[in-house]
C-alpha cells in the first residue's frame, strides 16, 4: 500500500505542470457521466493520454535519479575497488655536501608496490639536469614486489655510456656523478624539482606514472615526498 500511495503522490505532484495525472481526472469523470458515446470515447482517450504522460514524466525523473546513482556507484568502485597498480617512490638521503662525500652510499632510491596488481616491465625516462649537462637514468625492472631498490647511472650528455668493464676500471663514482648532476642547476633555485616518469604494464595494459624528485640545494639533500 505504501508504494501505491507514493505512486499517486508522484502523479499529483505534477499538478503545476499543466498536464499529467491531476489533469486526467476531470476527463475520466466526464467520460462516466456523458451520454454520448463519442464524447465518452473522447474524454476517456484524453484521460488515458494524460495519465500516460504523467506516468512517463514520473519514469523520466526516476530514471534520471537511477542513472545518477549508478554513475556515483561506478565512481566509488573506481576509487576504492580498482585493482590498478599503485606505486610510490621513496628516497633515503643524508644531509649536507660534506656528509654526502664522506658516506659511501649517501642516496638510495626505492620503488614500492602499495596495492593492486603487480606492475611489470617497468622503465623510466631519462632525467636531465636543469642546465642540461647530465642525465640521470634508472635501470628497468622486471616487476615491483613489494619494494625494489633502484639502480641508477649518471651520464654526461653527449658522451657514450660506459660498459661494465669500464665501470670496473674506474670504480663506483655514482655519488660523485649524482652530485655533479645536482649541482648543474641555477644557484638561486633553492628547491629543485625533477619529474621521473615510470612506464609499466598492468597485465596487457600500458600505463605511466610521474613522480617528482625534490632536491633542497641549501641543505643538499633530497626531500622524501615524491608525490
Amino acid at each position: 500500500m505504501e508504494r501505491v500511495r507514493l505512486f499517486f503522490k508522484s502523479m499529483f505532484s505534477e499538478l503545476g505542470s499543466g498536464l499529467s495525472g491531476p489533469a486526467s481526472v476531470p476527463f475520466a469523470i466526464a467520460s462516466l457521466w456523458v451520454t454520448s458515446q463519442i464524447q465518452r470515447v473522447l474524454y476517456g482517450s484524453l484521460a488515458g493520454i494524460l495519465l500516460m504522460l504523467s506516468a512517463y514524466r514520473i519514469w523520466v525523473k526516476q530514471n534520471a535519479r537511477a542513472e545518477k546513482a549508478e554513475a556515483e556507484l561506478v565512481n566509488l568502485k573506481g576509487q576504492y575497488f580498482d585493482e590498478q597498480p599503485k606505486l610510490s617512490m621513496e628516497i633515503l638521503c643524508t644531509e649536507g655536501m660534506k656528509t654526502w662525500m664522506e658516506m659511501g652510499d649517501p642516496v638510495q632510491f626505492y620503488l614500492r608496490h602499495l596495492s593492486g596488481r603487480v606492475a611489470t616491465d617497468v622503465r623510466f625516462d631519462p632525467i636531465l639536469s636543469k642546465l642540461g649537462k647530465f642525465s640521470l637514468c634508472f635501470e628497468p625492472l622486471p616487476h615491483v614486489v613489494p619494494q625494489v631498490r633502484l639502480v641508477y647511472e649518471v651520464q654526461d650528455v653527449g658522451a657514450p655510456s660506459l660498459g661494465y668493464k669500464d665501470r670496473d676500471k674506474i670504480g663506483n663514482v655514482s655519488k660523485e656523478l649524482l652530485g655533479l648532476f645536482l649541482l648543474d642547476s641555477p644557484k638561486e633555485a633553492g628547491e629543485v624539482e625533477y619529474p621521473v616518469t615510470a612506464h609499466y604494464k598492468d597485465n596487457n595494459t600500458k600505463r605511466s606514472h610521474t613522480f617528482y624528485l625534490r632536491f633542497d640545494q641549501h641543505r643538499f639533500r633530497f626531500l622524501r615526498n615524491t608525490a
